[in-house]
């Protein structure tokens, strides 16, 4: 009984790790995707044509050529999703 629970466990465990591969995988796809001219950065230019979130850009720390690396997109992207604020429709203003 003891061998099938760590069979189990073991497995499960496994399905865990490679499905976090496969969103580290999307992330870096869709980086690189961005990143068209494959200098790691990502410009706004860059980041705009990949269909990019405006204000979402505006909250990215850049550096002084005032672009986002990957760490950093992935960081931020991170903390403002658990913060509630990727992904919110535009709002505007009110009339």
């Amino acid at each position: 009984m003891n061998k099938f629970i760590a069979a189990i466990l073991a497995a499960s465990l496994s399905c865990i790790s490679f499905s976090g591969m496969a969103g580290e995988d999307m992330k870096e796809k869709k980086f690189n995707k961005m990143d068209t001219n494959k200098d790691g950065m990502i410009s706004k230019d860059e980041y705009m044509k990949g269909k990019g979130d405006k204000s979402m850009w505006e909250k990215f720390k850049k550096n002084t050529q005032g672009m986002v690396d990957a760490n950093t997109m992935d960081d931020q992207g991170k903390q403002l999703s658990m913060e509630g604020d990727v992904h919110k429709p535009n709002q505007g203003t009110a009339k």
